[in-house]
């Protein structure tokens, strides 16, 4: 699939202002992920794409149905830093531990990180994006 991208070669598109395009709030501004021992940390935007008859992409279009250690959104604040979840009803991390090993990863690479974090009330990811 043409427009599934490692993360390790390239960050975000930017626009003519400096900003990301992708933003932080809005449909169709959150980046799935995954970390797929095959392929490293495929990405997409998630926003309807004409091979998916315009629907919006999943977890397992990035996997191709197999198995993923972990998956969830991203979403740019600056080229350099990132927000991160562990959203992914496929993939999601199996506890906090799972989760912080998943952004270490995006850390690895240089991106600051700030994590949606683990709710310990659920036993789950948190999926909502806290904006001001």
């Amino acid at each position: 699939m043409d427009c599934v991208f490692s993360i390790m070669l390239r960050r975000t598109a930017w626009n003519a202002a400096g900003r990301p395009s992708i933003g932080l709030s809005g449909a169709g501004r959150r980046i799935l992920w995954i970390i797929d021992k095959r392929r490293g940390i495929p990405y997409i935007m998630e926003r309807g794409i004409r091979v998916l008859g315009g629907n919006p992409p999943k977890h397992t279009n990035l996997s191709g149905g197999a198995q993923a250690y972990i998956g969830g959104q991203i979403r740019f604040e600056s080229p350099a830093a990132l927000w991160a979840s562990g959203g992914s009803g496929r993939y999601p991390p199996v506890d906090g531990r799972q989760l912080e090993l998943a952004v270490g990863v995006f850390r690895h690479y240089g991106y600051r990180v700030r994590s949606l974090g683990w709710d310990d009330a659920t036993g789950e990811a948190k999926r909502y994006w806290e904006e001001s």
